[in-house]
């Protein structure tokens, strides 16, 4: 059996530069779409296809759908929204019938709207599992009640069913199938000679800010994989080529003792890769000692939330562990980076 998976088609060029946003530093590859082809049996042919990067011909993915018997489109962010729905419909003007799962931030809250616009089922929060018993369920033709943390349409009415609790074990998940996609098409802003990979040494965020979905989507709670587990992954993305690696995690830093271990590991283990992270102003407050340490290991840049110089508007955001953050400090963080030669994307 065939199972496609899609980032949204790049239909419409700017929308929020969904686009043009990830250009910036990369292309950077999403670990999500070679994570969840992992989970999948051994009887079904997985595809993928990251739209974000690659050139589209229309045609060529016109005949992958055909061939389908599943397919799964990751939508993470408002931005990325209207390619999406243009995607799920030119899915079902070629498949009407053909299951179509989504996932990710926008879909897991506007439910009963993607499924409005032709979704057979929605995600709720983490995927890999879900995937699993939804292509079973395909396979085998039967329903998905019975299935954790999804939403479906029976009767023209939209079933959701009960929560399905996160993962207690991040090294559980299976390495990702890199090898069912280009490689060639990514690479960093640094250019080093080579292939760039990403690896989700983290999940969530054990923060509140009101401005974001993370929190929401994984109730303010952040998983780890273990030290030796990363660096063993890491090992294992150089020996197939890579040189330059992107952190997809919510925030590099978050909490600072763990990834200053992480960093000393990788310099211990000859981890030599160019590097690039998400990251929050409060982890280098509360361990100065970060950037350096990040610098060593290989880290090229960040991207660091500089929100706004107001703190009344902060606070009202509850940006920060305790709603509490100081924009004051953001020339201090901005310091510390920049002292340790850690480009800055404010």
């Amino acid at each position: 059996m065939n199972l496609l998976l899609t980032t949204p088609l790049r239909l419409v060029p700017r929308f929020m530069s969904p686009n043009d946003f990830p250009m910036v530093w990369g292309p950077n590859p999403p670990v999500t779409l070679p994570l969840l082809a992992a989970m999948a049996g051994p009887s079904w042919k997985v595809r993928i296809f990251d739209a974000i990067a690659s050139e589209l011909d229309i045609k060529e993915f016109g005949r992958w759908v055909a061939e389908a018997d599943a397919i799964g489109i990751t939508c993470s962010a408002s931005s990325l929204a209207l390619n999406a729905e243009m995607t799920l419909r030119l899915v079902r003007r070629l498949r009407p019938d053909v299951p179509v799962f989504m996932g990710g931030h926008h879909p897991a809250f506007y439910a009963p709207e993607w499924l409005a616009r032709g979704a057979t089922v929605i995600v709720h929060g983490e995927g890999e599992h879900a995937l699993a018993e939804l292509l079973d369920r395909v396979e085998n033709k039967r329903g998905f009640h019975d299935v954790k943390g999804i939403s479906f349409l029976a009767d023209g009415q939209v079933v959701r069913t009960p929560e399905r609790d996160f993962l207690a074990d991040l090294d559980s998940l299976p390495f990702p199938r890199w090898d069912l996609m280009d490689m060639s098409v990514y690479g960093l802003f640094t250019r080093r000679p080579g292939l760039t990979f990403s690896i989700e040494t983290s999940r969530g965020c054990s923060n509140n800010c009101s401005f974001c979905l993370v929190s929401s989507m994984w109730k303010s709670q952040q998983r780890y994989q273990s030290i030796p587990r990363a660096i063993s992954d890491m090992k294992r993305l150089a020996a197939m080529g890579a040189t330059q690696l992107g952190f997809s995690g919510d925030g590099f830093g978050n909490p600072p003792d763990y990834h200053l271990e992480l960093s000393r590991e990788m310099v211990k283990a000859g981890i030599d890769m160019d590097w690039i992270s998400f990251m929050r102003v409060d982890s280098i407050l509360k361990e100065p000692r970060l950037p350096e340490a990040m610098a060593r290991s290989g880290c090229k840049a960040v991207f660091i939330g500089y929100e706004t110089p107001r703190q009344d508007l902060l606070k009202g955001w509850k940006k920060g562990p305790d709603g509490g953050a100081d924009a004051s400090t953001y020339p201090e963080v901005y310091r510390l980076l920049d002292k340790a030669g850690i480009l800055v994307f404010g």
